[in-house]
């Protein structure tokens, strides 16, 4: 009976120790995968401000696709109305009073507009595809939108953001 106890007792502590043990073990493989995560993100940044090539071509690219206030102000409703014609939309763009939120070194300003678009379905869709992905010069977010049908054609009523650099 003594023995039987004794095999007893050592099965439970060998249990408890073996989860012990793997617990452990498990920790500390965590630990090592949040060190070898933080030297790689430190490394990624290190390499982001030391200038790498690839970074400079993201970040032109980014660039490129923000235009500066002025040219915001000046081309985008010029923009708007010559693609309308081209999709056979009319097109009213108007930026929103008080709806203006200035860039800092680290982030773009923001523009509050509204825009109207009139015209047969597939032209507004094929004008509204033209805006999301082949807009070369304007990166444009849209918060609301409503379409209602009109006794001939469809009118699209947006408001979103456009946004700017210094």
């Amino acid at each position: 009976m003594i023995i039987l106890g004794l095999f007893l007792v050592s099965g439970v502590i060998l249990y408890f120790s073996a989860s012990y043990i793997a617990k452990l073990s498990k920790d500390i493989s965590n630990q090592r995968f949040l060190v070898y995560e933080n030297s790689n993100i430190n490394g990624v940044l290190a390499d982001l401000k030391n200038g790498n090539d690839s970074a400079a071509a993201y970040i032109k690219g980014i660039g490129a696709l923000v235009p500066a206030k002025d040219q915001l102000i000046s081309d985008l409703s010029r923009v708007l109305s010559n693609q309308g014609t081209n999709y056979g939309v009319g097109v009213t763009f108007d930026f929103q009073q008080g709806v203006e939120v200035k860039p800092t070194p680290t982030s773009f300003g923001h523009a509050g507009f509204s825009l109207s678009v009139t015209g047969p379905l597939s032209n507004l869709i094929a004008f509204l595809r033209y805006l999301e992905t082949a807009s070369p010069r304007f990166l444009m977010s849209f918060e609301s939108a409503d379409i209602a049908k009109t006794s001939n054609d469809y009118v699209l009523n947006a408001k979103g953001l456009v946004y700017f650099k210094e």
